[in-house]
């Protein structure tokens, strides 16, 4: 099976942990397998939560079977796969060992071809290649995964801290796209655990506004903070796959047909302009965001 024309590897990060990096990456995968897609789900972070999610910690050899065994063994990602338990996915699974990849690899000519070695011949078998990566902003493993991505997802909370993780993100890919890999492309942000009050929504409309026009798209449906959701974390599960998760499954549907719509355009040979660092506030001191801050306290003050 060829399916070079509609394959691509897409890597999902921030520099922030808890953002919902595995959640956007493990649900995504899952619905793009439902939608007929072949799909292969890599767990970059060592604490392996996309792994439990995806129903294979029972599945496979952990003293052979794991991505670190196949980064120390310059195996292929077929050495190492296992079948999920959702439809047309396979996994990688990560393991606690993956924490090493940074003082083993940190000096090797490897560091930045781990993910490339793997994955040569990967698309014979499947169309999308998601992976997931820790929070760290050091280390070798998001390098890595960005340096063997075509396009890249940022996750974020609506709130102004989260802008500055994913602002630092866009920087260091930018920096990559440069140096090693010319085609990675942001695919946009994704908004998850949006809170259903007024603070989120003055965000939320400021945020969309200065991203969009900074060159950075915005994925059309925001992840609300939900039952479901919770309920996914304790249980280990996709969220999509939750009894009485409509509104989820529909707006991950929504996102995942987002994302094939901008990898064909992409493929089609439609250009797009890369993130405008300067909107975003990495060429000043301050961030875009401070004035909008600047200008709710005026107006607090005001009506006080």
């Amino acid at each position: 099976m060829k399916n070079s024309d509609l394959y691509a590897v897409i890597t999902c990060t921030n520099n922030k942990g808890g953002i919902g990096k595995t959640a956007s990456s493990v649900n995504l995968s899952v619905t793009l397998g439902a939608l007929g897609a072949k799909v292969l789900f890599i767990d970059g972070d060592p604490q392996g939560n996309g792994t439990k999610a995806m129903g294979v910690r029972d599945k496979f050899n952990p003293a052979t079977q794991t991505l670190w065994h196949a980064f120390r063994n310059k195996l292929s990602y077929k050495d190492v796969r296992v079948a999920s338990s959702y439809k047309n996915v396979d996994v990688i699974a990560a393991s606690t060992d993956l924490e090493d990849a940074t003082d083993v690899f940190s000096s090797s000519p490897r560091r930045l071809k781990l993910f490339k070695q793997l994955l040569q011949g990967a698309e014979q078998d499947y169309n999308y290649v998601f992976i997931d990566t820790p929070p760290a902003k050091g280390g070798v493993l998001t390098p890595a995964a960005l340096s063997a991505a075509d396009y890249y997802i940022i996750p974020s909370f609506a709130d102004s801290d989260s802008y500055d993780g994913f602002v630092k993100i866009v920087s260091v890919c930018e920096e990559i796209k440069d140096a090693e890999n010319e085609k990675l492309t942001c695919l946009g942000v994704l908004i998850t655990c949006l809170k259903k009050n007024p603070a989120s929504q003055a965000y939320l409309d400021y945020v969309t506004t200065l991203l969009k026009s900074a060159n950075l798209p915005v994925f059309p449906h925001f992840i609300a903070q939900s039952d479901s959701m919770d309920s996914a974390r304790l249980l280990g599960k996709p969220a999509v796959t939750l009894p009485n998760a409509a509104a989820l499954k529909d707006g991950y549907l929504a996102n995942a047909k987002f994302i094939v719509s901008q990898i064909k355009e992409s493929k089609a040979g439609r250009p797009k302009k890369g993130p405008d660092l300067e909107k975003l506030g990495l060429i000043k001191n301050s961030s875009p965001l401070d004035e909008m801050v600047i200008k709710e306290t005026k107006k607090l003050n005001m009506e006080f």
